[in-house]
């Protein structure tokens, strides 16, 4: 058994990799006064070029100095490769050489000269534009279908019919008023209904720039049809 253990230990070893850690400035000498850090970890306080073991992979080295200045050194360390030399170079000046350089963001939008307007996307508005023209039009549809039942029922009156009892002659004209009617209350209560959620959504979306909306309405009346008309541009 502690031969089996003692070459398990070795092939270990063998395959554990280690670095040996090396700063110099830009005129080639050798610092030791070093702290190095490794993916955030402190890994040595000094260097005094021995090699230090490390698991394998891609790994972001971090070398500071004394006076402020620090170096960043990406390096991938490989398994069972023994004493891979990870070295940076500092320059003279502080300041040179230290942070990596960052890239600042892009500004999400330039600031609105005082009294301009920026137009803004508004969905809500538009939909409450579209919903409350559709009230327009249920309204319009109701009123029309209510005339057309006036009008079938003032005819089945005219054929004889009383307290809805009706002869042959008038009997088409009173079903005719009596389902335009229905038609009409629905086409009214509908239309209520969307066009009070289209002043809600209208009065409570986000204030937008200048509204381009355009609605148009005209109403459609046939001899015993009715109905409407709705166009416009957002």
């Amino acid at each position: 058994m502690t031969k089996d253990c003692a070459k398990w230990l070795s092939d270990v070893e063998q395959r554990i990799p280690t670095v040996v850690l090396v700063a110099r400035e830009t005129d080639g000498t050798e610092l030791s006064d070093v702290t190095v850090f490794v993916d955030d970890k402190p890994i040595a306080e000094r260097l005094d070029g021995r090699a230090i073991e490390m698991n394998p992979g891609a790994r972001v080295f971090v070398f500071k100095v004394a006076d402020g200045r620090r170096v960043e050194q990406r390096a991938l360390v490989k398994e069972g490769e023994r004493s891979q030399v990870v070295a940076v170079s500092f320059s003279k000046s502080p300041g040179l050489g230290t942070e990596p350089t960052r890239t600042q963001p892009a500004p999400l939008a330039a600031a609105a000269a005082p009294g301009s307007e920026t137009p803004r996307a508004t969905p809500w508005r538009t939909v409450g534009w579209v919903t409350g023209g559709g009230g327009v039009v249920g309204l319009a549809i109701g009123a029309a279908f209510g005339i057309a039942a006036i009008n079938q029922n003032n005819a089945s009156n005219a054929n004889g019919c009383v307290n809805n009892q009706c002869p042959p002659d008038g009997l088409s004209a009173r079903h005719s008023a009596q389902d335009d009617a229905t038609a009409s209350t629905v086409a009214f209560v509908a239309g209520g209904v969307l066009a009070a959620a289209g002043v809600v959504l209208v009065l409570v979306a986000p204030t937008s720039g200048p509204s381009r909306g355009r609605l148009e309405l005209g109403p459609l009346v046939g001899q015993n049809s009715a109905g409407a008309m709705l166009g416009g541009s957002w």
